[in-house]
């Protein structure tokens, strides 16, 4: 048995020292397959970036992990 899903989020942040504003985003997806009925494989991917009107506090992140699971 296979399930997917998907998961977006948008922050707006706003500092006074220093000051800066910022606008952080992400996406990504998870994909599970269930290999046996105790044992599930899955894969989580995300990208996350910072955008700000300070150039030093800008940052893209890709993240990914590849899990596991068993139950009894």
């Amino acid at each position: 048995r296979l399930s997917v899903g998907c998961f977006g989020n948008l922050e707006r942040a706003e500092y006074n020292n220093p000051e800066h504003d910022d606008t952080i985003w992400g996406i990504g997806g998870t994909a599970s397959y269930l290999l046996l009925k105790w044992l599930k494989i899955s894969l989580h991917v995300a990208h996350r970036e910072r955008r700000s009107n300070v150039d030093t506090y800008e940052y893209k992140e890709n993240t990914a992990m590849l899990q596991l699971t068993a139950t009894y």
